[in-house]
């Protein structure tokens, strides 16, 4: 819904300036669900969005675009190469230790982070990772998040 990305986005960029912070307010991630390959890009580009990291696997953590590196995308109902570049998502907390997909526990879940910090490292490539807000309520998960942390430095 373009006219909601434009009301959202207006929203940040209002919070970042209350909040002192500006130019902050040009990078996307889709839930999923919501992302569509044929329209999604060429709005989020239209709003001057320059990065978007929407593209990944929910499954399973991976090179759903056969990179971890940022590439230009392309609008082909234009035939026209966007000024958007997309930043592969790949791994999300809920993908490792959440019983809907892979279930790890913990010390396999981090292993499997520093196994793919380790191929972009020797690629010289960006490592895109999403860990929800939600996964920093206790001390447990806060501390689990500064362990992901470390394994990517």
């Amino acid at each position: 819904d373009s006219s909601l990305f434009r009301t959202e986005k207006l929203r940040l960029e209002e919070a970042l300036a209350r909040a002192g912070v500006s130019d902050w307010a040009h990078a996307s991630r889709q839930h999923y669900l919501r992302w569509n390959p044929h329209t999604t890009w060429r709005e989020l580009d239209e709003l001057g969005i320059r990065i978007d990291s929407s593209v990944g696997f929910a499954d399973q953590p991976g090179f759903r675009c056969g990179t971890s590196r940022p590439f230009p995308v392309f609008d082909w109902s234009r035939s026209l190469r966007l000024g958007l570049r997309e930043q592969p998502l790949i791994v999300m907390d809920a993908t490792l230790d959440g019983a809907t997909y892979m279930g790890l526990d913990w010390n396999s879940a981090l292993q499997k982070i520093a196994d793919l910090v380790a191929v972009c490292k020797h690629h010289g490539s960006p490592m895109t990772l999403l860990w929800h807000n939600d996964r920093f309520q206790t001390p447990e998960a806060r501390q689990q998040y500064l362990d992901v942390m470390q394994a990517v430095r």
